[in-house]
């Protein structure tokens, strides 16, 4: 409801899969943790060539995710996308919640314009002035789009571009909720128009999406609009 709602302006499909337990990110058994994700993934895999085969139907497509989804989303996007006849199909790439290293991959590359395609947009939202031990530790560059400008030469908006984010109660749009700053591995934003949002601490992971609600909305469908338009300029050329 939260976030996979963002994206029905068209058909959306969620695979059910066998969810690696949250303390495998933070396991020193480091074996077992990988065998976890190993099985959460393979299930997702599994759902992703049901898709193919059955619904897909060669139509263009966009692979979203949202924490551990954007765990095995990197691998998807890895092992079926990059290099191969889908990367042709993919309309963009929503990675949210987990960091996306930029060397993930040798082809596909991080948006950088609004009504870009075939490329990647991800970010993970956190109280500015904080970066969590794993990010602060990071030594690799992410993926970091800002979801309010969806542009690379924009790093920085102001809560008043944010036209609408849907809270916890899922019956009210709040427009200019958060604001939204590029800051190194991180998206950062000052103290959100949230009731109680002292509750959520300083990583506001579980509201990536919903921040950001109507924007992304947005944002998708120009995309969306964009693609279709290249190729109706390549059929016509």
């Amino acid at each position: 409801m939260y976030q996979a709602s963002i994206f029905n302006v068209a058909n959306v499909y969620a695979p059910r899969y066998a969810q690696a337990e949250i303390g495998n990110y933070y396991t020193t058994d480091t074996a077992a943790a990988i065998k976890a994700f190993a099985t959460a993934y393979a299930d997702v895999a599994r759902a992703f060539e049901y898709y193919l085969q059955h619904f897909n139907h060669g139509k263009p497509f966009i692979i979203a995710s949202h924490s551990q989804g954007t765990t095995h989303a990197i691998r998807l996007l890895q092992e079926y996308i990059e290099g191969k006849p889908l990367q042709a199909k993919m309309i963009a790439a929503y990675m949210v919640g987990i960091p996306v290293p930029v060397a993930a991959y040798r082809q596909l590359k991080a948006c950088e314009q609004p009504q870009e395609t075939g490329c990647i947009c991800s970010w993970r939202t956190m109280k500015e002035g904080y970066e969590t031990t794993f990010a602060h530790k990071e030594t690799q560059k992410m993926i970091v789009t800002n979801p309010l400008s969806f542009q690379a030469t924009t790093p920085n908006a102001e809560r008043t571009k944010n036209i609408g984010g849907v809270l916890r109660n899922f019956n009210a749009i709040t427009p200019a909720v958060a604001d939204a700053y590029v800051h190194n591995n991180v998206l950062w934003t000052g103290r959100p128009k949230v009731f109680g949002i002292a509750l959520y601490g300083k990583n506001y992971h579980i509201a990536d999406y919903n921040f950001y609600y109507l924007n992304v909305r947005a944002n998708i469908v120009e995309r969306i609009s964009a693609f279709k338009k290249a190729h109706l300029q390549h059929a016509l050329d």
